[in-house]
């Protein structure tokens, strides 16, 4: 018979290795994977708020060639609006269709529905001075690596 001698238990101690190499690896991966979600996850809102600003300026434009002054529209010269959701009902229309200012509260209305649906708890600050509109849509982001949690915002300017 023959008797070995040697060390033992080398082998296990490699897959050891081997297993604390392979979890690093792996922890890594999520990292990477959860950055990559956070960051299409900014750039989708950063989408959103985007096109609502637009769609509110195209709106705005629509109803100003309608209205028979600027200030049958949204807001009176120099005010802003905090658009916090507390939304009012939806104006109805007759038959013969809406009147300017009807047709105002209509679009602001569907313009909140849809903010509030595409961005949750955003907020958004519209101002007017004269005829140059300003939209700026806040919401909130948050970074799991920084831990960190902070408003984003998205702002565009326009003339009539």
């Amino acid at each position: 018979m023959k008797r070995l001698t040697g060390q033992r238990g080398f082998t296990l101690l490699e897959v050891l290795i081997a297993v604390v190499i392979l979890s690093i690896g792996l922890l890594g991966m999520a990292t990477l994977m959860m950055t990559s979600v956070q960051a299409s996850q900014g750039a989708y809102l950063r989408g959103q708020a985007s096109l609502l600003a637009y769609d509110f300026s195209e709106r705005t434009r629509l109803n100003h060639a309608l209205a028979s002054s600027a200030d049958d529209y949204l807001l009176d010269a120099d005010a802003q609006l905090e658009v916090d959701y507390s939304l009012g009902e939806r104006p109805e229309c007759g038959d013969d269709g809406c009147t300017d200012t009807e047709q105002a509260q209509l679009d602001l209305h569907q313009w909140q529905t849809m903010l509030a649906s595409s961005i949750p708890g955003a907020r958004a600050n519209i101002t007017r001075t004269d005829n140059q509109y300003s939209i700026e849509i806040i919401w909130v982001e948050s970074s799991a690596l920084e831990g960190v949690t902070g408003d984003s915002s998205f702002a565009v300017s326009f003339d009539l």
